[in-house]
């Protein structure tokens, strides 16, 4: 289609006829904090800054837009504004469009005027920094189309379909924390697992899982994605920087604004006995640098055939080895060149009714 309508262009020009084809065009809108942060569009806090971001596209691969031949008007419906601090006359693209500003129906409509010659194959974000007005739901709505006001140049757009996109948004009070209703914390074996239930997920981007040894410097352990589930599961292993008599756990819930909040504190007993093992794996956490594990029985020897995999904490597989061993206490495992982590080691003896081991290592 743009091939022919580049053919048709040239005719035209060998005319004589000053007519063009191109493709001006938008496309889906979308809201974020100042820090760049996706915000849900349900939930615009009133009074509160947010920037609006809006596409704006020549999507013809071989022809720019003509000066004076299109203009870019958004609606901002009937709850939102222009921050009163925001200079429409330095929004971005302001080098192509020359952007204005006036309330209709107690709506703000913001033009801009194409002043110069937007490029063929463009894209762009045009940003607004806007604020919640009143509370409600309103429609944004935008349309990137020609006019030809300002030329003489005739310009045909390419595709009708593509002009016009809407976002609907609805300005509230500041959405309400998440309430957690459940929090349990379990020690199984050398692993300790987390089940927690949370209501009011409004806005939350994640749960982080949070671990102290003294109750007051704590660190993340792992996280989950806000899902809207009724029961949250995580399981963490007793690394040997973890092993304590008792053990402090929250969760920390972080909206999609980057505000948080954390839950009640529980405690767990963290003694994970070596012996009890029966395998441990050194030197855990390893140091910079590591690259060979030692990996040893506690209480006898290995004799048989082992399979031994290193994976990450999500499970995907780094490496495989298949081990003869016979009457050894002890045998190495080379790891190099891992980033810092958490890292599991699973040992399987292949004869043996399939017994299997399962070891936690940190590389720092």
């Amino acid at each position: 289609m743009k091939k022919l309508s580049f053919l048709f262009l040239l005719l035209l020009h060998l005319r004589g006829e000053a007519q063009v084809f191109a493709d001006p065009a938008t496309g889906q809108m979308d809201v974020t904090n100042v820090l760049g942060t996706s915000l849900n569009a349900n939930f615009i806090v009133k009074d509160s800054v947010s920037i609006l971001n809006v596409p704006l596209y020549n999507l013809n691969q071989l022809v720019g837009l003509p000066s004076g031949t299109c203009k870019f008007i958004i609606n901002l419906g009937s709850n939102i504004l222009l921050d009163p601090a925001f200079n429409l006359a330095n929004a971005p693209w302001s080098n192509y469009l020359s952007w204005t500003s006036a309330v209709t129906n107690n709506q703000l409509k913001i033009t801009g005027n194409l002043i110069a010659p937007i490029p063929e194959d463009f894209n762009g974000i045009a940003s607004f920094r806007i604020k919640g007005k009143t509370f409600g739901t309103s429609i944004i709505q935008t349309e990137f189309s020609v006019t030809n006001h300002n030329t003489s140049v005739l310009l045909f757009d390419e595709d009708l379909q593509n002009n016009l996109a809407t976002l609907t948004y609805s300005v509230t009070l500041q959405p309400l924390p998440v309430k957690f209703t459940k929090l349990a914390v379990v020690k199984s074996g050398c692993n300790v697992r987390v089940d927690f239930s949370a209501e009011e997920e409004v806005n939350v981007d994640r749960y982080e899982i949070e671990v102290s040894k003294d109750g007051a410097v704590f660190r993340k352990a792992g996280q989950l994605p806000a899902s809207k589930l009724i029961d949250y599961k995580y399981n963490f292993p007793i690394t040997d920087d973890l092993q304590v008599k008792q053990l402090f756990v929250r969760i920390k819930s972080v909206d999609k604004d980057d505000q948080f909040q954390y839950s009640e504190t529980k405690t767990v007993a963290a003694t994970c006995d070596e012996e009890g093992r029966g395998i441990i794996i050194f030197p855990n956490p390893a140091p910079v640098g590591t690259s060979r594990l030692f990996i040893q029985s506690g209480k006898s020897f290995f004799n048989g055939i082992y399979s031994i995999t290193l994976m990450d904490i999500s499970g995907k597989v780094i490496s495989n080895k298949i081990m003869s061993l016979v009457n050894v206490a002890r045998f190495t495992y080379e790891a190099g060149g891992l980033s810092s982590g958490l890292y599991v080691v699973k040992m399987l003896h292949l004869k043996r009714g399939g017994e299997q081991t399962v070891l936690s290592w940190v590389k720092q």
